[in-house]
């Protein structure tokens, strides 16, 4: 690699670290490769959930070789179900700057990875803590350390030996699968495989500890929240209201439980307090559930609704019925899958949507209009259609709604006034 007259020294050590030939990849990773591979992955467990189809695919090529998975402290539980994973490195802070404040602990993990003497480093980072695994992969040891990147960057092509161009307008299905293409893994799985097997006792345990009274009703699962990285992703709970006070007229034999994480449970509260006096049957469970629990709780579900999030992820791997809102994020761009059945994705496109990823902060400064412009008649049809559309399913439906069309006078006239005004946005 050349070597121009300025080039500072430590650029002249990452270019002999990466001087190794333009040969093609396949010819340092064999089939039958041993060793250990790391994978780099450090965002929530419902990520993890989207790169399930590429850990099996690199178990499927290289099955001789361990799989070490580095990731955020907070997907502990749910890294335990990974069959495809050997052992799991924890990282309770994952921001570069917070392993310069504690190099010990920083080092040790170094350590920890370079006595593995890794063949292959593998870096999964698309939007956050993209320095940290960069320098975990250049320190690592491994000889091969391939990642993404979405504008020139001159650091991430010196860390790394083969970069990946990111495209922030693909899927993420379409992402990892240039990542299988460049090791040759062949073709990835279509869609997420959870690896939890639920029995009927195990899901009889969950609802024993909801205490509902009659279990046998109707089981709608709703999830108001959303990373607390980006809050920009949440339904107002003003629309929840209105939208459940609806649907519980039309369907009123129905249990209603919240879930979500420690944080989450106050976030929920407001929602259930105006349903206080209603005679409705709601649970709160935020922080009360593992996530086995969690899965088998929407795995019995008839229905879940939810905003873009973690909990949206397993639910479309697990099969569940699923309504979920878009707004500062498209559902094309999030989903690994891009039609998962059973589902309905609502999503308003306005101008600034989507901004998630593609600025520094919102332009809205929060005020998400993206979100809030689907309304809860719109949510409301979507649900209606999952829970009372033909059994034969229809396939995946991504629905838009337009508001003007609908007033409190032609409430009985919704249904073919909501088809008229539903527009099919085109999947990629």
């Amino acid at each position: 690699m050349a070597i121009n007259p300025g080039t500072k020294t430590k650029d002249r050590l990452l270019d002999k670290l990466n001087d190794h030939g333009a040969s093609a990849i396949a010819d340092h990773l064999p089939d039958n490769m041993g060793g250990t591979i790391i994978v780099s992955k450090f965002s929530g467990w419902g990520s993890l959930v989207t790169i399930i189809p590429l850990l099996d695919a690199i178990k499927n090529r290289f099955p001789q070789s361990s799989i070490i998975l580095l990731t955020h402290k907070k997907n502990e539980e749910f890294t335990k179900i990974l069959p495809q994973v050997t052992k799991t490195i924890l990282f309770s802070k994952p921001g570069l700057a917070n392993f310069l404040k504690s190099p010990f602990s920083f080092w040790k993990k170094i350590r920890i990875l370079r006595l593995e003497k890794p063949r292959l480093f593998i870096d999964l980072q698309i939007h956050t803590h993209q320095s940290l695994s960069m320098l975990l992969s250049l320190l690592s040891g491994a000889s091969i350390r391939v990642g993404l990147k979405s504008s020139p960057n001159r650091a991430r092509d010196r860390f790394l030996t083969h970069s990946i161009y990111f495209n922030r307008h693909q899927p993420l299905y379409a992402v990892f699968r240039q990542v299988g293409n460049l090791l040759e893994l062949g073709p990835l799985p279509h869609s997420p495989k959870i690896p939890i097997i639920f029995s009927s006792k195990e899901q009889d345990r969950v609802l024993e500890k909801l205490d509902l009274p009659d279990p046998q009703k109707r089981l709608i699962v709703i999830n108001p929240n959303a990373s607390r990285l980006s809050h920009e992703r949440r339904w107002p709970r003003t629309h929840f209201i209105k939208l459940i006070e609806g649907f519980l007229r039309k369907f009123p034999e129905t249990n209603v439980v919240f879930p979500g994480g420690p944080g989450e449970y106050q976030y929920n509260e407001p929602i259930l307090e105006s349903f206080s006096d209603s005679g409705y049957t709601m649970r709160n469970v935020a922080g009360q559930l593992t996530l086995q629990e969690t899965a088998a709780l929407l795995k019995k579900a008839s229905l879940f609704l939810t905003n873009d999030s973690g909990p949206l992820h397993l639910a479309l791997a697990l099969g569940t019925p699923t309504v979920a809102m878009f707004g500062p994020t498209h559902p094309d761009l999030i989903l690994y899958r891009p039609n998962p059945p059973k589902s309905i994705f609502l999503y308003e496109p306005i101008y600034c949507s989507p901004c998630l990823h593609h600025t520094p902060t919102p332009p809205c400064a929060g005020d998400n209009k993206c979100i809030q412009a689907i309304t809860p008649e719109s949510v409301l049809f979507a649900m209606e259609s999952l829970l009372t559309g033909p059994k034969k399913d229809p396939g995946p439906q991504e629905w838009r709604f337009n508001p003007a069309r609908y007033s409190p006078q032609n409430e009985r006239q919704i249904p073919g006034l909501i088809q008229d005004s539903i527009i099919k946005i085109k999947t990629r």
